[in-house]
C-alpha cells in the first residue's frame, strides 16, 4: 500500500492506494499503514529561493514556489514533522504533485471546478475514482501515484543535496 499526503497548515489529507483501489482518503493520521509515502511539501530548508532539486524542476519548465518564502518555510516545518512520523511506518519521499501531472501530460488548474473534474478524469487512468476530487484530495492521490510509478520503475529521484521524486514516463491525454 502506498500513501500520499497533501500537507496543509490546518490539516493534511492522506490517500492510501493499493493497485487501482483507493483504500483511504481523509485526514492524515499516525495510525495509517503503508509501505511507502509521497509527501507534498519540501522536506528540507534553504536560505536560497530554490534548492538544487527545485532547479531541476524549474529547468523542465515547471513552475515551483521558492522555498524561502515565509509560507513555504512554515509548510516545510509541518512537512518535516509529518515525514518524521511517516518514516516510522514506511519509506518517505518528497513529491511535487503538479510536476507529476505536468510530466504525465495533465496541466489543468485545480483551482477551478472544470480543472478539478478534468484532473479527476486523468487520475482515473491510475486509480478508480467515481466522484470529483477537491484540490487537497487531488494532491494526496497524485502524491501516492508518484510513488507507485517509482516503485514500478517509472519514476526517478532528482537533485543532489535534496531529492524530489518525479515520473520518468510521459503519457498522452
Amino acid at each position: 500500500m502506498i500513501c500520499g499526503i497533501d500537507v496543509g497548515m490546518k490539516r493534511s489529507i492522506a490517500a492510501i492506494i493499493s493497485g487501482r483501489e483507493i483504500r483511504y482518503l481523509g485526514e492524515w493520521r499516525e495510525d495509517l499503514r503503508f509501505h511507502a509515502c509521497g509527501i507534498d511539501s519540501p522536506l528540507s530548508f534553504s536560505d536560497r529561493p530554490f534548492r538544487d532539486c527545485d532547479r531541476y524542476i524549474l529547468d523542465m519548465g515547471i513552475p515551483i514556489f521558492p522555498v524561502n518564502m515565509k509560507i513555504m518555510k512554515e509548510l516545510t516545518k509541518k512537512g518535516i514533522e509529518i515525514a518524521e512520523k511517516a518514516k516510522m511506518i514506511g519509506e518517505v519521499y518528497e513529491v511535487y504533485p503538479y510536476a507529476t501531472r505536468y510530466i504525465l501530460g495533465c496541466k489543468e488548474n485545480k483551482k477551478r471546478k472544470k480543472g478539478r473534474k478534468r484532473i479527476t478524469e486523468f487520475l482515473n487512468k491510475f486509480v478508480d475514482i467515481d466522484f470529483v476530487l477537491n484540490h487537497h484530495e487531488i494532491d494526496a492521490i497524485t502524491s501516492a501515484i508518484t510513488v507507485k510509478l517509482y516503485k514500478e520503475g517509472k519514476g526517478k529521484l532528482v537533485g543532489e543535496k535534496c531529492k524530489i521524486l518525479i515520473p520518468s514516463i510521459r503519457l498522452t491525454r
